[in-house]
């Protein structure tokens, strides 16, 4: 291939990699308007949590990883494999990836996160895609019936891919419909509790608020709460809301709470602080600082999801 030909490979590539650069430039813009910092600090944080001993390490969850893909309905399933036929020589080259994904993970000795799964999802999600748009490409070529079937096929999947209808109600027209009226966020709220939850923390730890200095609280999980809480200082003891923090210093709340003058623990269900009893004492530097909590309100939703709000008396 000479000079020429490469070139011109190249300058097609120019576009894509402008496209590129363009939104990453604008994710970090947003990054730093959040954070004062243009790179986020997760993958240090990440390692320091693997080595600490505190987390099961992303090699010990592969297994469920692969179960994974069996959670699929055999409808999608048949048509990714349909995709994957289609891709025949460049499918082998898409599942580097998330190979190459868990193999990095395994060596950095990563805890588990089960957002992880995502890498093995877009694979799988571009298998079906293409795997539809082979189904289609059939049953447009007979016209008549199959050109509805095919348009009926079409409407079905970009409502499930836009509203995120559970497979159990795409051929359920009620069910189907009912879902579609329901609005976004309900449906997401109903089934994650956690939003409705941190949501009434938030309305409380706002409508508690005697003063305008910012407030600094403790919680395991500092994402919902930080959305609904601008203006405050969230802090966790996982490192991730907390820089700074050693691989020995995660999960220790004393030191957190005294280099950060923490006010409010969120307690919340299933996670870490849950064990942290409704009259707390944490201590730093062998009870050289002694701070005192005590649990002022607590919420609850459906019995899937509770928290519990420590303030600071000492």
């Amino acid at each position: 291939m000479d000079g020429v030909a490469i070139a011109g490979r190249f300058r097609k590539l120019i576009p894509a990699i402008l496209i590129f650069l363009t939104v990453s430039f604008i994710w970090h813009l947003y990054y730093f308007s959040q954070f004062s910092d243009f790179f986020p600090d997760t993958l240090r944080v990440k390692m320091a949590q693997g080595a600490s001993g505190k987390w099961p390490l992303f090699y010990a969850f592969l297994p469920k990883r692969l179960a994974m893909v069996g959670t699929y309905s055999p409808l999608l399933a048949i048509i990714a494999c349909v995709g994957a036929f289609r891709l025949m020589r460049t499918f082998p080259l898409l599942l580097l990836w998330p190979l190459a994904h868990a193999a990095a993970f395994t060596a950095l000795k990563i805890p588990f996160y089960h957002w992880y799964y995502s890498t093995l999802q877009y694979v799988v999600l571009t298998a079906f895609l293409l795997g539809l748009t082979e189904v289609l490409s059939f049953a447009w070529q007979y016209g008549g019936g199959g050109r509805i079937i095919a348009a009926l096929l079409a409407v079905l999947v970009t409502v499930y891919a836009y509203h995120g209808v559970s497979y159990s109600k795409i051929f359920d027209a009620k069910a189907l419909l009912r879902e579609i009226a329901t609005p976004l966020e309900q449906r997401w709220i109903g089934k994650d509790p956690r939003y409705t939850v941190y949501h009434q923390v938030a309305d409380w730890l706002k409508a508690g608020k005697g003063d305008h200095r910012p407030t600094v609280v403790l919680a395991d999980e500092v994402g919902i709460l930080g959305f609904y809480l601008p203006g405050y200082e969230l802090r966790d003891s996982v490192g991730l809301a907390t820089p700074g923090l050693e691989a020995s210093d995660l999960l220790n709340y004393g030191l957190v709470i005294h280099r950060y003058g923490v006010q409010y623990l969120v307690a919340s269900f299933g996670l870490p602080l849950e064990e942290i009893p409704k009259e707390a004492i944490f201590q730093y530097q062998n009870a050289k600082y002694v701070y005192q909590f005590q649990s002022v309100a607590g919420f609850e939703f459906e019995g899937r999801f509770s928290s519990r709000i420590l303030k600071r008396i000492k």
